[in-house]
């Protein structure tokens, strides 16, 4: 079990709220979001409609109900409806095979994993961002790295490293981190992508 850690939220009509906060450990800034639900917080967790928002849970049995049985049904959680889920493919859009449900949730793993992924976005941002041909086309708040550059460098570094073209016509393409990006790897890709555009 994790340590409870004590937040406070601050609104803009100066209304402040103290809780327990388990997640982001941080200040941050964003739309406050209430979910009033009696069940269903695994769900709530990993729904994307929450995104960049600061979800409040307002039920005060949250996590006393535990997480789904192991129970199964045609090698699924009976009791846990969400397939998509429990192959584990909306968190932080990593990847995380044959991982346990159980213990990605414990001790703020899930949001670790995400944080580092966030942050080797941050550092290849950081290492591309004044490289001539290269235009980065949104603001880095994820782990993704979006660039527009000529279709001829695209081609060049693809020759050692996988990426997806998002916008073909645009020559858009996005870098990706994930929880186990290490920083050699970033400041090694980064080093190709120089000597492609230099």
């Amino acid at each position: 079990m994790s340590k409870q850690i004590k937040a406070k939220i601050f609104l803009e009509d100066g209304a402040e709220f103290e809780g327990t906060s388990f997640g982001y450990e941080g200040n941050t800034n964003g739309e406050v979001v209430f979910n009033t639900g009696m069940v269903g917080y695994p769900e709530t967790l990993t729904d994307p409609s929450y995104r960049g928002q600061i979800l409040v849970c307002t039920y005060p049995l949250i996590g006393n109900y535990g997480i789904p049985d192991r129970e199964k049904s045609n090698g699924l959680s009976k009791n846990f409806e969400f397939i998509r889920k429990q192959g584990m493919h909306l968190t932080s859009k990593m990847r995380f095979i044959s991982a346990q449900f159980e213990a990605l949730l414990s001790n703020n793993l899930w949001l670790k994993n995400a944080k580092h992924a966030n942050d080797m976005a941050q550092v290849l941002y950081k290492e591309v961002k004044e490289l001539p041909k290269i235009k980065i086309t949104q603001k880095v708040q994820v782990n993704a790295v979006f660039a527009a550059l000529p279709k001829n460098i695209i081609t060049n570094i693809q020759k050692k490293y996988g990426f997806h073209i998002f916008d073909e016509q645009k020559s858009v393409v996005r870098w990706m981190c994930s929880f186990n990006t290490t920083k050699k790897e970033i400041m090694d890709f980064a080093k190709a992508i120089k000597e492609a555009v230099i």
